[in-house]
């Protein structure tokens, strides 16, 4: 039977795998977990050797690294050869307008929308207080760019990955404990005969009589000397009826008054 502790530690560990999920892998944005702009459907011509640079909504301050991922589509009648980079925007910090990543993208097919995501991670102090970030594309190609539909998420690394991750850990804990504890305790071994006893075989019949009969076929009998048994003492009873005289016939005792031999029956007067 499931204890009502392994119950517990699997409820924890669902709804600890939930926000898990949805947050980390989905990217759904919950409160206090994750943040997400609202996507930007208008579109952005970039011609060759130029480069623009779009801001993106701003992003509430966190203790530790917070994790930024920018989304967006590029397009264009050819080949497309960019640069892309997400920087940090905050007036009051030093690092104002530093960037956060970049990355090189070439792509060979023609025309058609395509997805690009960049995903990087922001620091204290740099997270500690509400930043914005901006998105700088340079065409590198000889093609116009078409940018479009264009959004940035944030994930909060303490309270959307690492507590979610504490919380799973302690219902894996209780889970095993209670199925350890639903098992029950191990099965003890056999304790040793002590020392100074050796089992003997004791038959039921032969001498003894119905004593010896009475004990077990086995019995545990100790090497050491037996004591010797208390002497009985029998105290003699004074005689019933009176003096007593000796028969003449047999020489046993009768009492006095008696006119015959309880014993041989001779007339003693």
């Amino acid at each position: 039977m499931i204890s009502k502790v392994t119950i517990l530690g699997l409820v924890i560990i669902v709804l600890s795998l939930i926000p898990l999920i949805l947050v980390n892998l989905i990217g759904i944005s919950f409160p206090w977990m994750a943040s997400q702009s609202p996507e930007d459907p208008n579109l952005v011509q970039i011609n060759s050797g130029n480069s623009v640079t779009t801001s993106l909504v701003g992003i509430p301050g966190h203790p530790l690294h917070v994790q930024i991922t920018v989304v967006f589509l590029l397009s264009s009648n050819d080949d497309i050869d960019c640069d892309i980079s997400i920087i940090y925007q905050n007036p009051g910090s030093a690092f104002d307008g530093s960037p956060v990543g970049n990355t090189k993208y070439i792509y060979d097919d023609v025309s058609g929308w395509r997805q690009k995501s960049i995903t990087r991670s922001l620091p204290p102090p740099h997270s500690s207080s509400s930043f914005s970030v901006a998105l700088k594309i340079d065409n590198q190609g000889t093609n116009t760019i078409t940018l479009a539909n264009r959004r940035v998420r944030a994930v909060f690394t303490l309270t959307g990955l690492i507590l979610p991750a504490i919380i799973l850990l302690v219902g894996i804990i209780l889970a095993v404990f209670g199925f350890i504890k639903a098992r029950g305790p191990a099965v003890s071994k056999p304790k040793a005969v002590p020392g100074g006893w050796e089992p003997t075989l004791q038959w039921g019949g032969g001498a003894g009589g119905a004593a010896a009969r009475k004990q077990p076929k086995m019995a545990i009998k100790s090497t050491k000397g037996a004591k010797p048994a208390k002497k009985t003492v029998v105290k003699k009873a004074a005689p019933a009826g009176g003096a007593q005289q000796a028969c003449k016939f047999c020489g046993k005792q009768v009492p006095a008054s008696a006119f015959f031999c309880p014993h041989c029956y001779g007339k003693l007067r």
